[in-house]
């Protein structure tokens, strides 16, 4: 099935399927529209249709949560913390999320550096590149993170997925900035486990690359070494979750 387009024209604006436009007439200068209408929009048509306009308020797409009955172009209510913007590189578009900080005095290079590794794991799995921060200048406490993904193939509604693993991965961590055994659960349940690949493993995270085999007793002793709580922490060097094909979340965090 070919995936809907949006077509930008002088006259027209912004057009999508079934006779919908979107434009930038509102209040705050954005570009916005209904979720409902933009998810199934293909992101290289929209990248052209941004690169057509010619407009420097055309170039970032906010997404609404409001049904098209409900919004509002001139005062649009709603705007999700994931938005979609141009890209310099070909075929390519930003997947963009804003956060709001616990500490707005956070050293923007710490910061950055920080939120470059956190995100790194899902940047390599959606081969993502041209990571960027940006702090809000009138609201300190709010930052913003983008990264490049390839357009090919993909719609608005897969941008927002890979932006709502960023924003569940930073709200997991929050102001911590590490992962508990609380939270990782929290990631999992809520269908979240793959941002978990390239996050550090420990002595209650462990990733494997396949579910365990139990079929000798050899196989299952591996198992049960692996379930001793204290093994990694005591005798072994934290590594990285590379792959996260299986992933071992241990029933309780050491003390201490």
């Amino acid at each position: 099935m070919a995936i809907p387009r949006i077509h930008h024209t002088t006259r027209a604006g912004f057009t999508l399927p079934g006779g919908n436009a979107i434009y930038v007439t509102n209040k705050f200068l954005i570009l916005s529209g209904p979720r409902e209408w933009l998810a199934p929009i293909g992101l290289s048509s929209l990248r052209l249709a941004m690169e057509r306009s010619g407009d420097e308020h055309s170039q970032r797409l906010y997404i609404s949560s409001d049904s098209p009955e409900w919004f509002d172009d001139r005062y649009p209510n709603h705007i999700l913390d994931v938005s979609a913007g141009h890209s310099d590189a070909a075929g390519r578009l930003n997947v963009i999320t804003s956060q709001e900080r616990p500490n707005p005095d956070e050293p923007d290079a710490a910061l950055e550096s920080y939120l470059k590794g956190l995100t790194a794991g899902i940047m390599k799995r959606h081969r993502g590149s041209d990571f960027a921060f940006a702090r809000n200048p009138d609201a300190h406490e709010f930052v913003e993170i983008s990264f490049a993904i390839p357009t090919r193939g993909k719609t608005v509604d897969d941008a927002l997925g890979i932006g709502d693993e960023v924003m569940a991965l930073l709200a997991a961590v929050g102001g911590g900035g590490v992962l508990s055994l609380a939270t990782t659960l929290e990631l999992v349940r809520a269908g979240h486990a793959k941002v978990l690949v390239g996050q550090r493993e420990g002595s209650w995270f462990d990733g494997k690359s396949a579910p365990y085999q139990l079929t000798t007793d050899e196989q299952k002793w591996e198992l049960a070494k692996d379930l001793d709580f204290g093994r990694l922490s005591e005798h072994g060097v934290p590594g990285s979750l590379d792959r996260g094909d299986f992933l071992l979340v241990r029933g309780a965090e050491p003390s201490g």
